[in-house]
């Protein structure tokens, strides 16, 4: 049955290998609710927007290094995987515009079947 499912970056990679993500999907979005009470809009900028999907972007984020202390003086480089950020251009049926949305800033659902 479809429906909306809510995207998030991890899940992301597997929704385009699976073909469920792709150019040309349907998705819903608004801005996080975060993000809405720090920052002034008006309710229209609020409101659930309809959009396609027009491009899918990717890039590797740099992978965090710490240093943990060991024994004494000592200290242990530890190394995280590097993770792929995706980011989405989205033609906006709404307003007739086009936006850059990620999942960090906007609450982002897909139809999927």
């Amino acid at each position: 049955m479809p429906g909306f499912r809510r995207l998030l970056q991890e899940d992301v990679h597997n929704l385009c290998k699976a073909k469920k993500l792709k150019k040309g999907s349907l998705i819903r979005y608004r801005l996080v609710p975060h993000n809405r009470a720090i920052y002034v809009y008006t309710p229209e900028e609020c409101t659930w927007q309809w959009g396609i999907v027009s491009e899918i972007l990717w890039y590797a984020e740099n992978p965090v290094v710490l240093l943990s202390e060991d024994d004494g003086d000592e200290f242990e480089k530890i190394e995280y995987p590097e993770p792929t950020i995706y980011d989405f251009l989205v033609h906006n049926v709404t307003s007739a515009q086009t936006d850059y949305l990620d999942t960090d800033n906007y609450e982002i659902f897909l139809l999927v079947e």
